[in-house]
């Protein structure tokens, strides 16, 4: 049985639809929904002829870059640009950068994007985004007496499953991901879970990319503690001393043939 085809806690996949090179599929979890492109195989003249169809925005400097630059952004893009569409009109909304290169999503919306290449002109991207009504400036509710909810930030990582051979092949890469105790930590569950440093990977991704949107702060990975894996509820437990102490954070994983997906929600 493939990951695709595996049983996973409360998860849906929806393919919506595959055009030539692209495939587009929906991957419902219980908090959050996830937007997946894949490119396969492709040429400079279909990125740029799909740079047109769908009306993503290229920068000058995406435009001069490599062809794997150009097909990484034009997928990243395009799953920002899906993810937007049931939530207003969107259809247009640009998405650029800040200073520290994370995506500027438009008013009162949270969302994250994430990309992995297999090669210059084949990869994946997912994004998600949700509207956010407790941010500052946001409608009120429609009720007077019902609580205005939480502001969420997330963020998501995805990584193609080809490169569990980067860490399992090469120690050393583990230095910069792993402290001592994870590494000792971890190092059983990789007898049964040879994926396990390729998701810890993609988790901490994810949650750079939440702490940051919360914080407005980079951390390194190491500032990050793996405390428990849990492979039934697919979820990683973290603790981070330096900015939430004593707090606990989850981040979800989901394995699929191709790809392994990490994400992660906290209350900003």
């Amino acid at each position: 049985m493939s990951h695709d085809q595996m049983p996973q806690p409360e998860i849906n996949v929806q393919d919506i639809f595959a055009n030539g090179d692209l495939e587009y599929t929906v991957v419902q979890t219980p908090s959050l929904t996830l937007h997946r492109i894949r490119l396969h195989q492709t040429t400079a003249e279909n990125i740029e002829h799909y740079y047109q169809q769908f009306h993503i925005d290229q920068p000058p400097q995406v435009a001069k870059a490599s062809l794997k630059r150009q097909c990484e952004f034009f997928i990243g893009r395009l799953a920002a640009k899906f993810s937007l569409l049931g939530l207003g009109e969107y259809s247009s909304f640009i998405i650029h950068k800040d200073h520290k290169g994370a995506p500027i999503w438009p008013p009162h919306i949270t969302g994250s994007i994430s990309h992995s290449m297999l090669s210059h002109s084949c990869g994946v991207a997912i994004a998600t985004s949700l509207f956010n009504p407790a941010t500052k400036g946001a409608p009120a509710a429609s009720h007077p007496d019902q609580p205005r909810p939480m502001a969420k930030v997330m963020g998501i990582d995805i990584e193609t499953t080809q490169h569990i051979d980067i860490f399992n092949n090469n120690p050393s890469m583990l230095n910069s991901l792993l402290s001592q105790q994870e590494y000792k930590f971890l190092k059983n569950v990789f007898k049964n879970m040879p994926e396990i440093y390729l998701i810890l990977f993609s988790a901490k991704e994810s949650l750079t990319k939440a702490l940051y949107s919360k914080y407005q702060q980079l951390l390194y990975f190491k500032a990050m503690h793996c405390i428990a894996i849990c492979p039934y509820t697919q979820t990683l437990t973290f603790y981070i001393p330096q900015l939430v102490a004593e707090q606990k954070i989850k981040v979800h994983f989901l394995r699929f043939e191709h790809e392994v997906l990490t994400f992660c929600c906290l209350e900003s």
